[in-house]
């Protein structure tokens, strides 16, 4: 049987659900391995402009939340067909609605996660409006997942009557006009609560008007006259959370959580150390409005077939990515490609980065420009193998660089007659010269078409006379310049990470002085102060202790990520260190042949990695949260340490991948050339020799050996 594969790029695994909006499959991303659900809107209803609005809003939003009780989201595009796409997660376990028998300490456990991300999710201006069984899944270790935010609202605005979502969870302000607020979902909870103790809805009918009818008016039955052994505390919360008043319902998700609290008699009342982490990651865009303009009309104009190139500069931690990825998500709902491709420091082979992304072009490109350009293209992208092309013979000399370059030219300028491309290279500052001579070259040939060029750089660290300036210059790419936050920018960015905070503008001068309004300095400066319990939550609002100005704040990067270093243990620390050698992006497998430990033992220290934040797992890689990070943890390792590392890593990809090296050669070179095997990395170094880079620092060695 052929493998179905989706967008090409998805390879199908399974379909784990269908309904009348669309089908979810289990997929596996070809591009990295990784297994997502691919949520797919069928082509009938993507057709209403309203549902595809409702589909795009899901994405928006899910983006926005990040919470260990959130499902996340990964991609939004369109099929060939124009149906709109998005990739998750894939939650493992149970719809609540299928778990049955619950005893009354795991349903008090089921609503205080649940209350939690609803807490989370409210501190973000937001309401979830379907809050039912459906919709929250119950994962194999027993944690808490919230799903489907198709109906997500704004909090504060009246209803307009619409009846959405499910009408037997449905809180009665909706249908009467009222204030959708956080008691809205809090009394779909009360629904939910109501029914895991009763096995019954509280508002019952023959139709669906009867039923809205029951929740404006009808009195509750109380759960005790339906079972027989409710606790009075829990009878008491349920009957609280179903009032028809609003201003008679809890009104925030914690005031339910203290309550729960007090029944099961168990601490839960304060978040996990995961989910306080969780209100850093800000979902609003602070102090950059300018600059997104700016990306946003350079846009408008490639839409009109004027090409772009914008290259954004700054130095590390100042915030790059941040705006990067709002900008994404805005081409992505504008239903645009985003095409991406990573610079890295550890060693590339030539075009790298630019393959990485061109090759996310293919889906986008018909047979008949395949026949075209696919035995030339083929060269810088092997999956064209596949599909049965063969490399020409290479020309001499500077005729086979032009050759690759004019087609690539004349491939961009087809498919871009049809559709806008957005193509980023991030980190810029670590581009090979092979690469950088085909960026320019396309900036310079693509100006009549309809190709945005993005980048990112850190410009104090591209020096005069680097190949990157030579656009800029020729004032063909333009450079957004990011400045550090202001005090008020500052305010701004902390309020949007906590919410709800009591926050005083001399604290905020306290950081600014401290961080230099470095937007990375800052979040780690808050992610101390809260993995340190010195910034509380409680009943939903951050507060200060009355000391804080006392306190000491580290003054610099490296001093906050060593303090937060210092209290990890040691088997945590080594594996760490190695993987600030091995690179950004990690694989288990590696961590376990470089250091020779136990799985237990691997298991163990990257758990603690994750949960203090040093790593995040994306399904089977490891990558670091930020470069700083990172490069904090190479520069604090000795010399004769760093090499040892640099040696394991490189001789452990050398021995698995027996049968790739030319295409790890630029990786292989990287690791020898920094550890004593100076003659491998002379082999590998001429191995990956496209670039004039790389021939003279294979040249030094060679005269050092």
């Amino acid at each position: 049987m052929t493998e179905q594969v989706l967008a090409n790029r998805y390879k199908i695994i399974k379909k784990l659900g269908e309904g009348g909006m669309g089908t979810v499959y289990q997929v596996e991303d070809t591009s990295n391995s990784n297994i997502v659900a691919f949520k797919i809107l069928s082509k009938q209803i993507a057709d209403s402009p309203e549902t595809l609005l409702q589909f795009k809003q899901e994405f928006r939003v899910m983006n926005q939340l990040k919470h260990p009780n959130t499902v996340n989201v990964f991609d939004y595009g369109l099929m060939p067909d124009k149906s709109p796409y998005l990739t998750m997660e894939v939650v493992p376990g149970n719809e609540l609605a299928d778990v049955k028998n619950i005893d009354y300490k795991e349903i008090c456990r089921i609503l205080t996660q649940l209350c939690q991300a609803l807490s989370f999710i409210h501190s973000r201006l937001l309401v979830h409006c379907d809050i039912k069984p459906q919709n929250i899944r119950i994962k194999d270790d027993g944690s808490v997942k919230v799903m489907d935010f198709g109906l997500m609202n704004q909090l504060g605005l009246r209803s307009n009557g619409q009846i959405t979502g499910t009408v037997d969870y449905l809180p009665p302000e909706i249908p009467t006009g009222g204030i959708i607020n956080a008691s809205s979902d809090l009394y779909s909870v009360g629904v939910m609560a109501y029914e895991m103790v009763t096995g019954k809805l509280p508002f019952e009918g023959t139709s669906v008007l009867e039923v809205i009818r029951a929740h404006i008016n009808s009195p509750v039955t109380p759960p005790s006259q339906i079972v027989d052994d409710i606790p009075l505390k829990l009878e008491q919360i349920i009957l609280k959370l179903l009032e028809k008043s609003q201003q008679e319902r809890y009104q925030t998700a914690a005031q339910v959580i203290v309550d729960l609290s007090e029944l099961s008699g168990e601490d839960v009342v304060n978040e996990s150390i995961e989910q306080k982490r969780s209100y850093l990651n800000s979902s609003v865009l602070v102090g950059r409005d300018k600059e997104l303009k700016i990306l946003e009309s350079a846009l408008n104009s490639v839409n009109k077939n004027n090409g772009k190139a914008i290259f954004v500069a700054a130095p590390a931690g100042v915030g790059k990515s941040r705006l990067v990825q709002e900008f994404k998500l805005q081409v992505q709902l504008a239903e645009h490609p985003f095409l991406t491709g990573h610079c890295f420091e550890q060693g590339m082979s030539a075009y790298k980065p630019l393959a990485d992304a061109f090759k996310q072009i293919l889906i986008l490109t018909t047979k008949e420009e395949l026949v075209k350009y696919g035995d030339v293209l083929v060269k810088i992208l092997p999956e064209l193998q596949e599909k049965g092309f063969v490399a020409l013979p290479n020309l001499e000399g500077i005729a086979e660089k032009l050759r690759l370059f004019d087609t690539i030219i004349a491939w961009l300028t087809d498919v871009s007659c049809r559709e806008t491309l957005v193509i980023f290279i991030d980190d810029l500052h670590w581009i090979d010269q092979a690469s950088i001579d085909l960026l320019n070259t396309c900036i310079r040939d693509l100006r009549k078409s309809k190709v945005m060029f993005m980048g990112t750089f850190r410009d104090d660290e591209v020096p005069a006379g680097h190949p990157l300036w030579q656009t800029i210059e020729e004032e063909l790419t333009q450079v957004v310049k990011l400045e550090s936050f202001t005090s008020e920018d500052i305010r701004n960015l902390i309020k949007a990470m906590l919410g709800s905070v009591e926050l005083k503008m001399d604290f905020v001068d306290r950081v600014k002085n401290a961080t230099g309004g470095n937007a990375f300095f800052i979040s780690e400066v808050m992610r101390y102060l809260v993995e340190e319990n010195i910034l509380q939550i409680k009943f939903g609002t951050w507060h200060l202790p009355a000391d804080y100005s006392s306190w000491e704040l580290p003054t610099s990067i490296e001093a906050t990520v060593n303090r937060r270093l210092n209290s990890l243990s040691p088997k945590a620390m080594e594996l760490i260190r190695l993987a600030a050698v091995a690179g950004r992006k990690l694989r288990l497998s590696l961590f376990k042949a470089v250091s020779n430990w136990e799985e237990e033992d691997i298991f163990a220290a990257i758990d603690e990695l994750i949960e203090r934040q040093f790593l995040n797992r994306l399904d089977h890689e490891y990558l670091f949260p930020h470069d700083r990070v990172r490069e904090t943890l190479y520069d604090s390792l000795e010399s004769e340490k760093r090499k040892e590392l640099h040696q394991r890593v490189a001789e452990t990809i050398e021995i698995e991948n027996p049968n790739q090296l030319i295409n790890i050669s630029g990786e292989l070179a990287y690791h020898f050339s920094r550890s004593n095997e100076t003659k491998k990395a002379v082999k590998y170094l001429l191995m990956a020799g496209f670039s004039s880079p790389v021939r003279l620092e294979a040249s030094m060695l060679i005269q050092q050996a």
